[in-house]
């Protein structure tokens, strides 16, 4: 993942992204962002990129257990959202990505972006903006994010001070991709849009919301006039402020329904190697239909360290079982040495045999035929004539058996 200097993750789009209209759910938000930190200003094209739905929980914030379905069900859809990129007269249309791939239950997505999105994300140069995407983890609309960027875009335009943005009600609607049945009321706009992103914005992120005007043409709002004063916060990179031997006590705590203050806390307080042992003890008396509130429950094993003497029977049923392997192994490896040992006498036992005169080899075949029973014997029979009766393995221990008897070394 790409590391600002300050060590946080960075988003980099160029400017006509951020302008495009496409319509994009949380959930398909937070998962583009966190793909695109990976992505470093020397790439020069996109490879096959890989994420835990793990990391964009904790990255987020996110405290639900069902989140890598959810996610899931946001790359079903990506695969369909296409982005409207406007320059002057032309409109492009392209897709986010080319190809997705996940494995049910495994908590990992595979995905590679589009080619024609590439001069969008790599390479820039110029007219792009750039934030710390620490700055809208703690985002809980899409609008929120829309509406970020479209001011971050202006505030890159600038001199670094305070400035503002004038849009245009209809160019809003555009950009947040509303349909014209909804909120088409303005005052309904302002409450379930406007309001709540800026609030967010302002309260969350590194920028400052000075001021909002309405501006009116006749008696109908017109347009808004947003007033910004960028903060002199830096947002670090949520793993940053995290002992690294502790991230995925947290991530696993997180993705159990724990609070992220309360997943730092415990694992600071127990460790990694409690937590996780004790998540993994709850998990199986959860199975076995034993826990009411997993969350509870977690909470208690992990205080009192229940996981403890579990995970000694386990080890010890490991080692159990390991041992029945070990005994089964040096079994099979003993028969394969008997085998290849029998073998090995038995290709020095034809050697033997094809190096006696034919009287010598005669009174062997019939030392041999003695002792076979009769149907044996028909078969011997027929292959003596052929002469490879002694190159048959159904006869080989009656060789071996004969040759020791008349006192040759088959030894090896």
């Amino acid at each position: 993942m790409r590391s600002g200097k300050d060590g946080s993750m960075v988003v980099r789009k160029h400017n006509e992204l951020i302008e495009a209209k496409y319509k994009l759910t949380l959930n398909e938000q937070r998962l583009i962002l966190n793909l695109i930190t990976i992505l470093t200003p020397d790439d020069d094209d996109f490879m096959d990129y890989t994420i835990q739905a793990s990391d964009v929980a904790l990255m987020f914030g996110v405290q639900d257990k069902d989140f890598y379905l959810k996610l899931q069900d946001a790359v079903k859809t990506l695969m369909n959202r296409t982005i409207d990129i406007s320059k002057g007269n032309v409109v492009e249309l392209v897709h986010w990505f080319s190809n997705i791939r996940y494995v049910r239950g495994s908590g990992k997505i595979n995905v590679r972006f589009d080619k024609a999105i590439k001069p969008y994300l790599l390479q820039l140069k110029d007219h792009f903006t750039q934030y710390q995407i620490g700055a809208i983890a703690q985002f809980k609309s899409s609008y929120s994010v829309r509406f970020y960027e479209l001011l971050k875009m202006k505030e890159f335009q600038g001199n670094g001070g305070q400035f503002y943005r004038i849009f245009p009600i209809e160019e809003l609607r555009a950009y947040m991709q509303l349909e014209p049945t909804e909120y088409s009321v303005f005052q309904d706009l302002k409450k379930r849009v406007i309001v709540p992103a800026l609030k967010e914005i302002d309260q969350h992120s590194d920028l400052s919301i000075v001021q909002v005007d309405y501006i009116k043409k006749g008696r109908s709002i017109d347009s808004i006039k947003i007033t910004v004063d960028p903060k002199k916060q830096i947002f670090m990179d949520m793993y940053e402020v995290k002992e690294p031997e502790q991230n995925d006590a947290i991530q696993e705590l997180i993705l159990f329904g724990i609070g992220e203050e309360t997943a730092i806390k415990w694992a600071k307080k127990y460790g990694q190697e409690r937590v996780m042992r004790n998540i993994s003890y709850t998990l199986v008396m959860q199975q076995e239909g034993k826990v009411n509130s997993p969350q509870l429950y977690l909470s208690k094993a992990i205080q009192d360290d229940f996981g403890i003497q579990w995970e000694g029977q386990n080890k010890k049923k490991q080692e159990q079982l390991s041992q029945t392997k070990k005994v089964e192994y040096d079994k099979e490896q003993e028969e394969k040495r008997v085998l290849e040992q029998e073998n090995k006498a038995f290709e020095k036992a034809i050697s033997l045999f094809e190096g006696l005169d034919e009287m010598e080899q005669d009174v062997i075949l019939d030392q041999v035929e003695q002792r076979l029973s009769n149907m044996e014997k028909v078969r011997f029979g027929i292959a003596r004539k052929a002469s490879f009766a002694h190159k048959e393995r159904a006869y080989a221990y009656h060789f071996k058996s004969v040759f020791i008897e008349n006192s040759f070394d088959l030894t090896i």
